[in-house]
């Protein structure tokens, strides 16, 4: 989310839009981690969203005609299923944490170049 929000303003004056997204609870392989398996696959059988489900939230960020249409309302927006704009968590709009996230990503990935 951080770097979404410094990428976009460093992209404002551009046609593109940076989105970041929650796809939901979706039910995966990941019950195979767990220590009783066949009960996690149950549970989340019943309570997590199929996984075409939790394509929904990245299919509307990236297809939808609604967003490119309304694109400065978009710019920046974090989505929770299915496509509706919420508010992230407080620091992540904060502007000097985007920064310094940035700015030692620069520096990684540059050192990492040379």
């Amino acid at each position: 989310m951080l770097y979404m929000k410094a990428l976009q303003r460093k992209l404002s004056s551009t046609s593109i839009i940076c989105l970041s997204l929650h796809p939901g609870v979706v039910n995966t392989s990941l019950s195979g981690i767990f220590r009783y398996q066949r009960l996690m696959s149950f549970v989340m059988a019943i309570f997590f969203k199929k996984p075409e489900e939790g394509s929904y939230t990245s299919c509307f960020a990236a297809a939808s005609p609604t967003v490119r249409e309304s694109a400065e309302k978009y710019k920046g927006a974090y989505f929770m299923p299915v496509g509706v704009i919420t508010q992230p968590s407080p620091n992540s709009q904060r502007m000097d944490l985007q920064e310094e996230l940035w700015e030692t990503t620069e520096k990684y990935l540059v050192g990492e170049l040379k």
